[in-house]
């Protein structure tokens, strides 16, 4: 039996020693892949890392560029908003000035053809006021003729009749009542 264990042992040595070789070896490839992974993955986070710091820097500027053309976009539009205010205030003050003269023109266009009327309308009444006075100067006694009005008054009568005198002075002109 101990011959048998022995010729056993020889017999399965080799196998597992090549066994404990193989596990072995199987151990360092692992353990050196296993390293070489870890590095790997170190190298790719620290790429990702440098990646990472580099859009966050792209990032902050382009966030800085943008406040600055906000801010330039901001002061054009309140430079607008003021520009826009005094073009609506001109505008205002353009449209009032058109609207007083025309409302000008119109008033002259409709009230002068009646100031002309009233001045001329004035004119002859002025006239024939300084006729009747002359004509009252040189004839004091007036005879003066008056349509009747009516139906019954104007077949009766179609006309009436009045004589009347002026007052006269002492120098022989007539005193204005």
């Amino acid at each position: 039996a101990h011959i048998r264990g022995l010729l056993a042992r020889r017999r399965y040595r080799p196998m597992r020693d090549h066994r404990r070789f193989l596990i072995q070896n199987t151990i360092k490839i692992q353990r050196s892949l296993r390293h070489w992974l870890s590095t790997l993955a170190d190298v790719k986070a620290a790429r990702q890392a440098r990646i990472q710091a580099c859009i966050r820097l792209q990032c902050w500027a382009r966030s800085m560029a943008a406040r600055k053309l906000y801010a330039e976009k901001m002061g054009a539009y309140a430079t607008f908003v003021k520009l826009k205010q005094v073009i609506i205030s001109i505008q205002c003050h353009v449209r009032q000035w058109i609207a007083r003269r025309r409302v000008k023109e119109l008033r002259r266009l409709k009230y002068t053809s009646s100031v002309r009327l009233l001045q001329r309308q004035m004119k002859v009444f002025k006239a024939k006021a300084e006729l009747m006075q002359q004509v009252r100067n040189e004839e004091p006694v007036q005879f003066i003729f008056h349509l009747t009005s009516g139906q019954k008054g104007s077949k009766i009568l179609p006309f009436v009749w009045k004589l009347g005198m002026l007052p006269v002075g002492e120098d022989g002109l007539v005193i204005n009542p």
